[in-house]
């Protein structure tokens, strides 16, 4: 009788990893990607490193390639071992090949989670978990700590090797490349604040400055970043630099609401509320446009008037900060659903409203004159 082994079980990692992707093999499977990888770094055999980038040609990044590739060296390996066979490397390229041939949709590569992401995932979570109590030292330490291997796993699955060179994803992308698998996308800008947080400013302006160097930026909004970078650099006593940073962004995007209110922000913490108000009126667009671009700009200019009593342009302004959402795309948010809620005249349809979205660096809306991440942002 033939013994049973852990490529011939249905419980074996090849099993699950051509069927539901069981969280039980994440270091088998991770095991996997690793020979894969070193196969394609390697060029042996070569057909491999040949299908890796023939896949993202058709629009696979990194890791699809690598699953792709992955699910057919597990086959062979299933078979080969079932059959009490040798590993047959022509059995590998014939299927690998086809595959690679019959390859139309990058989306339906399916998902498979690896040690590194559930590592990840844990440790952002940590770091969350920890900042509620206002624990900003060891959330910057772990975040120091976990960030080379972040990036590094970044690079070495989100890209993707085109034709013309390397193309970055956009970071409101990751979830969903991921099936929904990753989280800690969604713990990055709050990264910058436990940074600033624990004065950690150096660090805070290089972390800045990797994100925005990682992703493109072609549909997210980069400017969160820019302006954590600023203000880390006035907040470290660097003002100087401070005032270049946001000079030079006004350089390259003369017409940019977030850079405005920023700058902005930053005299007016300095009590320099002339420079402040100068600063802004000279970039008040003509006509007074309720784009969603100027909305940070509206709300500065709104702040800056009550600053020195002018409460009729004050309001003026901030009614056109409040108009920027209505002609906002995304305004009103339905987003598909319909909700609900009964009165005396019956069920009627409620929109689902919007929330304002708060910068790091924004006023807090709790009105203590602090920054949002000095104060309520803390939490």
């Amino acid at each position: 009788m033939k013994k049973r082994n852990e490529y011939s079980r249905k419980g074996s990692f090849f099993y699950k990893l051509t069927t539901n992707g069981s969280s039980e093999t994440e270091e088998q499977i991770s095991g996997l990607f690793h020979e894969v990888e070193q196969q394609v770094e390697a060029g042996n055999p070569a057909f491999v490193p040949d299908i890796y980038y023939s896949l993202q040609r058709k629009g696979c990044n990194r890791k699809q390639a690598y699953t792709m590739i992955v699910t057919q060296y597990a086959k062979e390996k299933y078979l080969a071992q079932r059959e009490n066979r040798a590993f047959d490397k022509k059995r590998y390229e014939s299927s690998l090949r086809a595959a690679n041939r019959t390859f139309t949709e990058p989306m339906d590569v399916r998902y498979v989670p690896l040690e590194i992401e559930k590592e990840l995932n844990a440790v952002f979570e940590d770091i969350t978990d920890h900042e509620i109590d206002e624990d900003y030292e060891y959330c910057a330490e772990k975040l120091l700590a976990v960030w080379p291997r972040t990036k590094e796993y970044i690079i070495h699955y989100l890209y993707r090797d085109t034709n013309t060179g390397i193309e970055k994803p956009e970071l409101c992308d990751v979830s969903e490349l991921s099936d929904y698998n990753l989280t800690f996308d969604s713990f990055l800008p709050d990264m910058a604040m436990i940074l600033g947080n624990a004065e950690r400013y150096e660090e805070e302006i290089a972390y800045c400055k990797d994100i925005l160097d990682l992703f493109r930026w072609e549909v997210s909004d980069p400017d969160e970043y820019k302006d954590d970078i600023g203000m880390a650099l006035k907040d470290s006593g660097n003002r100087q630099a401070a005032v270049q940073w946001y000079e030079d962004w006004l350089t390259e995007d003369p017409d940019n609401g977030n850079c405005i209110n920023a700058y902005a922000f930053m005299l007016q913490t300095e009590d320099d509320i002339d420079g402040a108000l100068r600063l802004v009126e000279a970039h008040l667009p003509e006509g007074e446009p309720t784009a969603w671009k100027y909305h940070n700009l509206y709300l500065r200019a709104g702040e800056l008037y009550d600053a020195i009593g002018d409460t009729d342009r004050a309001k003026h302004y901030r009614d056109l900060e409040k108009a920027c959402f209505e002609t906002d795309p995304d305004f009103p948010a339905f987003d598909g659903f319909e909700h609900f809620s009964e009165d005396e005249d019956g069920w009627k349809l409620k929109p689902v409203v919007k929330e304002k979205k708060i910068y790091p660096n924004d006023p807090c809306p709790c009105g203590s004159g602090k920054k949002y991440k000095k104060c309520c942002g803390k939490a």
